[in-house]
């Protein structure tokens, strides 16, 4: 239930306590143990140096006076949470089984903008993103496409300076095959292609004019470092970030009603759906895309429930090396924040069973 009234500055005080207080970054750029190469990228358009620490922007600086701008001035995410309610029993649950599994540090937020019931667990640090960061990419994109600048039925050449290993199939096709840009966007979504991700980056102008373009969208902690795969952790998010993204999507005045509903329906066809999905009952729809690196694993995702509502949900969590308990703490957690976001006067087990992968 939001909550109006004077109630708003009490609830916006005790907001500012449930963040820690503690500065610092989840992510710890561990040491990839992939004996893989990542692309050289020489002369490419990712920025040549890794900055030691993540930068916080100012969204005011070079900002570009597109739509996702204007609507990031509102603060409607802070807004939804300073009037909002905290789901405090909930976020105690949580807190219990992260606590009970040593090793593992995760990074969350829920928004139920219905209601105005969240739960924010460190949902403002900078986390490595692993393949999450193909959401804001994929925003880009369409953002582009609405300005006229990008066709989806433009040719894109897959150069040898952007293949990149790991994940997806577009790496083994001879250099120079051509793919639409919605093949490419496709191919980076469902199946998390990273030479996809990196020829979408290179015709959006490059990883720097993508991170002014974040800036400029209000999101302080979305940022670029390196090429796709990215093993080591470089580019990096914050679960409140994500979640503003997967919030506009529901805004009919951010993209056009095209644009919008066609990227929602490419994030419903993700084809790893081991995380967040196995929370949700059969009933409920998920327009998501997962994250898996060594040190990291995560899921962001848009959730539309049958009674009408809708969430957002962003977890991340910082692991030991390829840890299997990550994940099965991410379906404990998507399946207790669904039930209690879809039957709000229904208790929730503490330790709920969800499927294995």
């Amino acid at each position: 239930m939001i909550i109006i009234g004077s109630g708003v500055a009490a609830i916006a005080g005790t907001i500012l306590t449930i963040i820690d207080p503690d500065q610092n970054n989840l992510q710890s750029h561990p040491q990839s143990s992939s004996s893989v190469a990542l692309p050289s990228f020489a002369g490419s358009v990712f920025p040549t140096q890794v900055p030691t620490s993540t930068q916080t922007f100012s969204s005011q600086d070079n900002a570009p006076t597109s739509l996702f701008y204007r609507w990031s001035q509102e603060s409607q995410l802070m807004r939804l949470i300073r009037e909002g309610r905290e789901l405090s029993e909930v976020k105690q649950e949580v807190q219990q089984l992260a606590a009970s599994q040593t090793g593992l540090t995760p990074a969350m937020f829920f928004l139920n903008p219905d209601t105005g019931d969240y739960l924010n667990i460190n949902g403002d640090r900078s986390v490595s993103a692993a393949s999450t960061i193909k959401i804001p990419v994929l925003l880009a994109v369409f953002e582009d496409v609405d300005a006229g600048k990008i066709r989806l039925d433009e040719s894109l050449v897959m150069r040898k300076d952007l293949v990149a290993t790991e994940a997806g199939s577009m790496q083994y096709q001879p250099i120079g095959t051509r793919f639409s840009a919605l093949e490419t966007v496709e191919y980076m979504i469902t199946i998390s292609d990273n030479t996809a991700t990196n020829m979408l980056i290179d015709r959006l102008g490059g990883a720097e004019k993508l991170n002014q373009r974040f800036r400029g969208w209000g999101l302080k902690q979305i940022m670029i470092r390196n090429p796709l795969p990215d093993l080591e952790g470089t580019n990096t998010v914050s679960p409140q970030d994500m979640a503003a993204l997967m919030l506009k999507l529901t805004d009919k005045t951010f993209l056009s009603s095209s644009s919008r509903e066609q990227a929602l329906a490419i994030l419903r066809q993700t084809v790893t759906n081991t995380l967040l999905p196995q929370g949700l009952d059969e009933d409920a729809q998920i327009a998501h895309k997962t994250g898996d690196i060594g040190s990291v694993v995560g899921d962001i995702g848009l959730i539309e429930m049958p009674n009408g509502q809708h969430y957002v949900a962003a977890i991340l969590v910082q692991r030991p090396h390829n840890d299997p308990r990550a994940q099965e703490l991410i379906r404990k957690i998507s399946k207790l924040t669904y039930q209690t976001f879809r039957h709000p006067q229904q208790s929730v087990p503490t330790n709920p069973t969800v499927p294995q992968d």
